[in-house]
């Protein structure tokens, strides 16, 4: 071994090497740091003069602090690099540097969960419809008694590895005469998750900011999604970090609980994306190292959901043609191409800016603003925007502010706009008005829109307080709302007392209502209230429900009583959840008329080569062959879905893109059926599914053959057996076990010596599987 040290002249030795060439030699050497291993193989060179070189990304990678400037594959020659020396061991084939801490790069060690994501996508190809029929019958009242409308709102998808192709409609037959068929959206989904995007062609939703006034458009739209990356942490949470100058231990409490315990070795670190309980706070720190010296420190810590982490960047970009009279069957789109998009960039923990731009041929919109984060304590955002529409220009201006102290929450917000500021959704309305023959509008941008609310809970009196206060003015209209509530727990059952009242002073009306809600067991809740409403009439009501469960089989109800102004109204309702759907049917009766009405929503899957009925499915499903009727399936260890008749099941509730662990109660299977496998983990694409096949099999109709010959000796083992196209091979003692037999089966066996012919039937037995035989093969 020779050391060599940053500066050093190559030695002899170092020189004795390149005798045979001349040039850089590749070395793989184990890295220490500090005489400690990092257990980590490291790629160098060595140089013709003695010198050893490696890449700036490789130094990064082992935890050192970079030459300023340095891109990845740029070359640092080690004996240039301050303050650094190392010892390069030939016959070890090690390299170990010796490192002042602060020339050390932090070890990033993440507090968030670490989710499984599946590195690819198990969808199948099929089509899934989900539909909703409804129908009321008037049983009394006035007008005509009778059937008065039957609707279906369906929801069809064409699903892929691709994307998906999905179309929803409503179509309507009523007595009134306004039977109609109403598309609602068509839309093709793609997407990429491994970049956390996506793509919309058809029907969609413009981005906008807090600020804005997104509309429905027919397009093109391209966006983040982080929901497609669940492992991807996008808001800043508590991190603190420091030096060790021995192994460590770290917990971190926040309200005297423990939220987080983790390890690190010797050097700088950081601690980060720590779940907290509140949305801010400080946290107590307790850093141990190995020789028991214990460090306390306080951490503030401030969360907001709106606030990205450093370098995270957000958009979305969309173009198209605005969508008109959405929701009538003359819906179409307008003739103007509009075009949006929102962008958002952590530009640290603390401060993450925003931008966002409409347009069209004659209205350009252009905006720019920030939000951070003061002393940990509370969060500021503002926003300043410029429109320009039919030669004229508009200024708009929002801030908001939000904190808390403990679990008190404020939140405030404030806008103000010139009376020419337009936006994409003023020519959405100029487009509905034109529509239906009009010359007005009645979408201008809000003249101004003050809003505050604030939350107190009272622990001690389990109690909790909430305020509200808006005020806006929009063209002539003005609105100026205050409203307080107040929450109690009660020793009683865990019942809840809630007192409201709200105020309009535009309208010099007021509300006051008591409510008092009783849970009835675990499913069932019950409440109690009266209401004085602005014309100072009182009505009392009473609400009893139980809420419907997803497993097949759970049924729920609701029923309210409402007395008012001397009028007893009725209504309640029994809903059921069953292996293909949910049915609900309801009675009601308000004043003297008097309704019945019924409902059943389910769906039809055709994937796999098979068509099965089931629930809704909202997102991911999976289409699962089980092989018996009225078996269970499982999802990731719950009930979630019963075989029908064909012994197929709609399982839904899936999570796209992780995986989902689909299963089966082997102790439900009978004891003659046979299963591959008994569970399978998939992960389907968003609003897809997965057919899953656990190629059960029936012993019912598997035998154990004994063939003989025409001397009643047992055949040869060996013998080859054909039987419908397929082939087996004969056993010891002439003895085959043969799976998928018929009531009466003719067998060709082939022994060597010739070919021989063999008949016989299967019998009704109740064993795992029949013993046959001796049976002649002549």
């Amino acid at each position: 071994m020779f050391p060599i040290q940053s500066g050093a002249q190559a030695t002899d030795n170092t020189t004795a090497i390149f005798e045979t060439g001349g040039e850089e030699l590749p070395l793989y050497l184990e890295v220490f740091i500090n005489g400690k291993t990092t257990e980590l193989i490291g790629e160098f060179a060595l140089r013709p003069d003695g010198t050893m070189s490696v890449t700036a990304g490789e130094m990064r990678e082992l935890g050192i602090v970079v030459p300023p400037g340095a891109g990845r594959n740029s070359t640092v020659i080690l004996e240039e690099l301050p303050e650094i020396t190392y010892n390069f061991d030939t016959l070890a084939q090690t390299i170990d540097f010796l490192i002042p801490i602060h020339r050390l790069r932090p070890v990033v060690t993440s507090a968030a969960y670490k989710y499984e994501l599946s590195p690819e996508t198990d969808t199948s190809f099929g089509l899934a419809l989900n539909y909703d029929v409804f129908g009321q019958y008037q049983v009394a009242g006035p007008g005509a008694e009778g059937l008065q409308q039957v609707s279906l709102s369906a929801d069809a998808r064409l699903f892929s590895k691709f994307g998906t192709l999905s179309h929803s409609a409503y179509i309507l037959d009523s007595r009134l005469g306004n039977s109609s068929y109403t598309r609602l959206s068509t839309t093709f989904e793609s997407n990429f998750p491994g970049k956390a995007v996506s793509l919309r062609i058809g029907d969609t939703i413009s981005s906008a900011p807090s600020w804005g006034r997104p509309i429905r458009m027919g397009g093109i739209q391209i966006k983040r999604d982080f929901s497609l990356r669940s492992d991807i942490i996008t808001e800043p949470l508590l991190s603190f970090g420091g030096v060790a100058n021995a192994p460590t231990t770290v917990d971190v409490f926040i309200e005297n609980n423990r939220v987080y315990s983790g390890s690190t070795g010797v050097g700088p670190y950081v601690f980060e994306d720590i779940p907290t309980i509140n949305g801010s706070g400080d946290a107590v720190i307790y850093v141990q190292d190995i020789n028991g010296q214990t460090v306390r420190k306080e951490v503030s810590f401030f969360q907001s959901s709106y606030l990205l982490k450093k370098g995270v960047f957000d958009y979305s970009l969309e173009i198209g043609k605005a969508r008109v009279l959405y929701g009538r069957p003359d819906s179409h789109y307008g003739d103007r191409l509009l075009y949006s998009g929102s962008m958002r960039y952590g530009l640290t923990d603390r401060i993450t800016t925003e931008a966002h731009f409409e347009g069209a041929d004659n209205l350009k919109l252009f905006g720019l603003g920030a939000a951070f984060v003061i002393a940990n304590r509370a969060e500021v955002s503002f926003s300043a925007s410029t429109s320009q529409y039919k030669n004229q220009t508009g200024q708009l201006f929002y801030g908001a502010f939000r904190t808390f102290f403990g679990n008190n929450k404020i939140e405030a917000s404030t806008l103000r706009a010139d009376s020419d500021f337009a936006d994409l959704s003023l020519l959405a309305s100029e487009d509905y008005h034109a529509s239906i023959g009009s010359l007005l509008t009645d979408n201008d941008y809000p003249a101004s829109r003050d809003i505050i609310s604030a939350s107190f809970p009272l622990r001690r009196k389990r109690a909790s307080l909430g305020v509200s206060y808006l005020r806006s003015k929009r063209g002539s209209v003005r609105d100026e709302i205050a409203s307080v509530s107040y929450t109690q727990g009660m020793k009683w059952n865990n019942g809840t007392l809630s007192l409201s009242a709200s105020r309009d002073f535009e309208d010099k009306t007021s509300r006051v209502g008591l409510f008092v809600s009783i849970p009835i067991g675990k499913k069932r809740t019950s409440q109690f209230g009266t209401e004085v409403g602005h014309n100072g009439k009182v009505s009392q009501s009473i609400y009893v429900a139980q809420a419907l469960g997803q497993a097949i089989g759970d049924t729920g109800f609701d029923a309210q009583l409402k007395y008012q102004q001397d009028r007893l109204d009725i209504r309640g309702s029994v809903k059921k959840r069953t292996r293909v759907g949910r049915a609900e049917m309801e009675v009601q009766k308000v004043g003297d008329t008097a309704l019945v009405s019924g409902r059943f929503a389910g769906s039809l899957i055709w994937s796999g080569g098979t068509i099965v009925a089931g629930n809704q499915v909202r997102d991911a499903f999976a289409v699962v062959k089980v092989g018996v009727p009225g078996a269970s399936v499982y999802l990731d260890n719950r009930e979630a879905a019963r075989a029908n008749r064909f012994g197929n099941a709609v399982v839904s509730g899936l999570s796209s893109y992780r995986p989902n662990r689909v299963a089966l109660n082997v102790e439900e299977l009978p004891l003659d059926v046979v299963p591959e496998t008994t569970a399978a983990e998939v992960a389907p694409g968003r609003n897809s599914g997965v057919v899953v096949d656990f190629g059960t099999s029936n012993t019912a109709n598997n035998a154990l053959v004994s063939f003989v010959d025409t001397r009643g000796k047992p055949l040869e083992m060996g013998a080859i057996a054909h039987l419908r196209g397929e082939t087996f091979i004969v056993g010891y003692d002439g003895e085959a076990y043969i799976e998928g037999l018929s009531a009466t089966n003719s067998v060709r066996i082939d022994t060597g010596n010739g070919v021989c012919n063999a008949s016989f039937r299967l019998a009704n037995s109740n064993e795992i599987f029949s013993q046959i035989g001796p049976v002649v093969c002549q």
